[in-house]
């Protein structure tokens, strides 16, 4: 049941995607999930926020995203990892790619860590 729920947040921050008013509701219910311990619950969230602010280079989601890219669950740290990705797409922003290379870092040898390295490559793509 809590993967159904955790699912149910990502449409919202696809719905919301390329919204720019201070009054996003989607953020507010978004960023309001990253504080959960179900793990389904705080990927949902995540990867909506991601969505939701990709390509904007807020450094107010990078804040947010901190939390959940520091977690002890391997899939929860990945998926922060490539929503910073997703946020940052293009910039070189070097605190990004660091977080993310210190957080591929700690799971090298884990499958689902390649996100890790899927969210660095956005922050880098098209740049010299």
């Amino acid at each position: 049941m809590s993967c159904v729920r955790g699912l149910l947040l990502l449409p919202l921050g696809i719905i919301s995607s390329g919204i720019t008013s201070d009054m996003n509701a989607s953020f507010a219910l978004l960023s309001e999930h990253l504080g959960d311990s179900d793990p389904n619950m705080l990927i949902g969230a995540v990867l909506g926020l991601g969505i939701s602010y990709a390509g904007t280079q807020n450094p107010d989601i990078y804040e947010l995203l901190l939390q959940p890219l520091l977690h002890d669950s391997l899939e929860v740290a990945s998926t922060a990892a490539l929503a910073l990705g997703l946020v940052y797409v293009g910039s070189g922003f070097p605190e990004a790619v660091n977080t993310i290379l210190d957080v591929g870092g700690r799971f090298r040898f884990l499958r689902p860590a390649s996100f890790c390295l899927i969210g660095c490559g956005r922050v880098a793509f098209n740049r010299r």
